[in-house]
């Protein structure tokens, strides 16, 4: 028997019950590194749960056989609701300069189609995914106007709930204060080991890695608005943080480029940029010229392809626009 490599893949992936048991092992870690005892402060979220994959949050969401407290579980699922937020921050801001909100309940087809089997396998998944379909069945009637009274849609529960989200603090100063805690703790454990720690992996000594910590505790690094880092820790916070920030904008340009759409590098630019926090754009440097430059160029280059459509139209075609 052959098995294809999607098969493959499947076998190789833990069972449900070692993926509990590793994300007690990592949230005892996270918890630890932060010397918190709760992922939470005043009922918000107040530990960078990035290194916690999709399926571990969905574990500790959904075991409650005391394994994880209340705290932990409301805490992996507010962690659920940012990653999903955050996958639909950037396609709504595109659907609202476009006209067209197809690009948002695509977003979250895509989001929900990459969920872990368990939760595909809840009736709450597949009545949200049901849903979106809906949505999507709806707006190729009319796809300037947000569906509405479609029953257990995600896409709407989420709007209803974003300006809500939008008023309430990031948190950044909480989560600086983790990172301060945490690379303490690094340094101690270099020099422990008679090593030198630095952010520079050609040097010798030990390294510290910026790139396990999500941008929002980075960007309260780099920012450093409690002056709780030295130079040297803004530097490398700062220079990460403009290395994704680059990195993002390259991979924007390059499927704008393989997709032939003149559009396409605005819109991934305005979705690049709504996506991140405030405190993320002030860190990677970006302003909200950024912004209305690439919306001014989105509109511009569509207002082209509408007059030059309509001119081809008209005129039989591009040999007759152009001339024989």
């Amino acid at each position: 028997v052959t098995l294809s490599e999607a098969a493959k893949a499947a076998s190789a992936e833990p069972g449900f019950a070692e993926v509990v048991t590793a994300a007690r092992e990592m949230l005892n870690t996270l918890l630890s590194e932060a010397e918190r005892g709760s992922p939470l402060q005043d009922g918000k979220l107040a530990l960078d749960l990035s290194r916690l994959s999709q399926r571990q949050l969905h574990a500790i969401s959904s075991t409650a056989d005391g394994l994880f407290t209340s705290d932990e579980r409301k805490g992996a699922d507010l962690e659920m609701e940012r990653r999903f937020a955050a996958a639909l921050t950037g396609s709504l801001a595109v659907s609202e300069v476009s006209g067209d909100y197809r690009n948002l309940y695509k977003a979250a087809a895509e989001y929900f189609d990459g969920l872990s089997p368990e939760q595909k396998a809840e009736p709450e998944w597949k009545a949200g995914r049901a849903a979106i379909d809906k949505a999507l069945a709806a707006l190729e009637g009319d796809r300037k106007i947000l569906p509405t009274g479609i029953a257990d849609d995600p896409v709407a529960a989420w709007m209803a709930t974003r300006k809500e989200e939008a008023d309430t603090p990031d948190g950044s100063e909480t989560l600086g204060e983790n990172l301060r805690k945490i690379l303490d703790k690094r340094y101690d454990a270099a020099w422990a080991e008679g090593k030198s720690p630095t952010f520079d992996k050609a040097r010798p000594g030990e390294f510290i890695d910026l790139a396990e910590f999500d941008s929002r505790s980075l960007s309260a690094m780099a920012l450093n608005r409690e002056g709780l880092f030295s130079a040297q820790e803004v530097r490398a916070a700062d220079a990460e943080i403009k290395a994704r920030a680059n990195l993002a904008l390259s991979e924007g340009y390059k499927s704008a480029a393989d997709s032939g759409d003149p559009t396409a590098f605005s819109r991934n630019i305005i979705a690049i940029y709504s996506s991140m926090s405030a405190d993320e754009r002030a860190a990677a440097g970006f302003s909200e010229n950024l912004l209305n430059t690439a919306i001014e160029s989105y509109e511009s280059s569509a207002r082209l392809m509408e007059i030059m459509a309509t001119g081809m139209n008209a005129m039989g075609g591009m040999q007759s626009w152009f001339g024989r």
